[in-house]
C-alpha cells in the first residue's frame, strides 16, 4: 500500500483506496473499498470523511472499523494518537446501463478532513466500471445470429427459385455493361492498369495516417495510442497547425519551451509535423509518467495532469502534502476527460 509522505508538522496521513479501480457485474450492485486513515498527532482526533464523483452519479455510504452499520454521504470518526483507522466505503452507481457497448467509468473521490486543528483535507480517487446487463459480447453475438439466420433465408430463396426466373435474371444482364477482366486486355492495357494500381498504392502509404502515428509511437514508449489520441483531440481537435494563447503548436499543443529542451532528444526538428508533434509528447509524458512514479504517483492522471499544468506545479503541490482536490478543476477535468475517452473507445478497439 502506498501512503502519502508527511512531514514531522502534518497531523494526519491517508493512504490510496484499495482496490485503486474495479468493475461491477450488472448483478452487483455497489463496489467497495478501503482506505486507511493514520493520526500522526499526539492526540485523539475527529475526522470527517466524504466522497463525491464527478458527475454526481454514485451513492456513498462509510462504514467504520468495528461497526456493522454504513452511513450515508459522510461519517465522522475519532482515531487515537499514532492509530490507522481503515474505513470501509460502499460506493454505489445511482443509475445502471441495460444495453451498451461500453462500460461507463465513475471517478470516485474520498476526502478525509480534520476537525481538530484544520489542517489541509487530503483527497484520494478510485475508478469505478460498471457492466450493462447486455454488453458487447452478447450484442455482437445477437448480431452474429442475425446474420446466420438472413444467410439461411437468402439460401433457402435462391434455392426455391424457377428455372424462369433464372432465364429472365440473365435476360436482364444482356443491356448491362460487361465488368473489367484481366484476361479481356491485350498485354500493353495490363501494363498500363498495373502502373496506374501500383501508383495509387504508393499514394495511399507515402502517408502515415493518424492512427498509424499513435500506434506506432505509443508501442514504441509503452503508452495507451488510444490515450495518445485522445489527448490529442483533447488539446487541438486534431489540427497540425493549432497555435495555442501561449504558443503552444501542433498536435499536442507542446510550449515553446518543453519543444526546445524534448526535441533534440526525440531527433526531430518541426513542430507542426503530426509525427514528430507527437514524438515529442510521448517522449515527455514518458518522462513525466517516470517522474511522478519515482515519487509513488503511479496513476495516468498524474501524468496527464503535470502534461497540462506543468511539472513544477504538480511537484510543488504534492512536496506540500497536498492532493487531488488542490489540482485545478479545469486540468482535473483535462484529465478525467482523455481517461474517460481512452476506456470507452477501448470497447471499439
Amino acid at each position: 500500500m502506498f501512503t502519502l509522505m508527511v512531514e514531522s508538522s502534518m497531523k494526519f496521513s491517508v493512504g490510496e483506496l484499495t482496490p485503486k479501480q474495479q468493475t461491477l457485474s450488472w448483478f452487483t450492485p455497489s463496489g467497495q473499498v478501503t482506505m486507511p486513515i493514520t493520526n500522526h498527532s499526539n492526540h485523539e482526533s475527529r475526522f470527517l470523511i466524504e466522497g463525491a464523483d464527478a458527475r454526481g452519479e454514485c451513492s456513498f455510504e462509510f462504514q467504520a472499523p468495528g461497526e456493522s452499520v454504513s452511513l450515508a454521504k459522510r461519517i465522522e470518526l475519532r482515531v487515537q494518537p499514532g492509530d490507522t483507522a481503515v474505513v470501509l466505503v460502499h460506493i454505489t452507481p445511482l443509475s445502471r446501463r441495460l444495453v451498451s457497448l461500453i462500460k461507463p467509468t465513475h471517478f470516485c473521490t474520498i476526502t478525509t478532513t480534520m476537525l481538530d486543528g484544520r489542517p489541509t483535507p487530503r483527497t484520494v480517487l478510485t475508478r469505478l466500471r460498471s457492466a450493462p446487463l447486455i454488453g458487447p459480447g452478447l450484442i455482437a453475438l445477437a448480431m452474429i445470429c442475425l446474420l446466420a439466420m438472413t444467410g439461411l433465408v437468402l439460401q433457402r430463396v435462391s434455392v426455391n427459385r424457377t428455372p424462369s426466373d433464372f432465364k429472365l435474371a440473365q435476360g436482364n444482364k444482356t443491356n448491362q455493361a460487361a465488368p473489367v477482366n484481366s484476361r479481356f486486355l491485350s498485354s500493353a492495357e495490363a501494363t498500363a492498369v498495373a502502373a496506374a494500381k501500383n501508383k495509387l498504392d504508393e499514394a495511399s502509404t507515402g502517408e502515415m495516417s493518424y492512427d498509424e502515428i499513435f500506434r506506432e509511437i505509443a508501442q514504441m514508449h509503452d503508452l495507451d495510442w488510444r490515450l495518445l489520441a485522445e489527448q490529442a483531440y483533447q488539446e487541438s481537435r486534431l489540427d497540425p497547425l493549432a497555435i495555442g494563447v501561449s504558443n503552444e503548436v501542433g498536435l499536442m499543443q507542446i510550449l515553446p519551451s518543453t519543444w526546445t529542451e524534448w526535441a533534440p532528444k526525440a531527433g526531430v526538428s518541426d513542430p507542426f509535423d503530426p509525427y514528430s508533434n507527437v514524438l515529442v509528447a510521448a517522449t515527455y509524458l514518458v518522462f513525466l509518467r517516470d517522474y511522478f512514479g519515482s515519487l509513488g504517483y503511479t496513476e495516468e492522471y498524474w501524468m496527464l495532469v503535470a502534461y497540462n499544468w506543468g511539472p513544477n506545479n504538480l511537484r510543488q503541490l504534492l512536496e506540500e502534502n497536498e492532493g487531488w482536490a488542490q489540482v485545478p478543476v479545469k486540468t482535473r477535468r483535462y484529465a478525467l476527460e482523455i481517461l474517460r475517452a481512452t476506456e470507452a473507445n477501448s470497447a471499439y478497439h
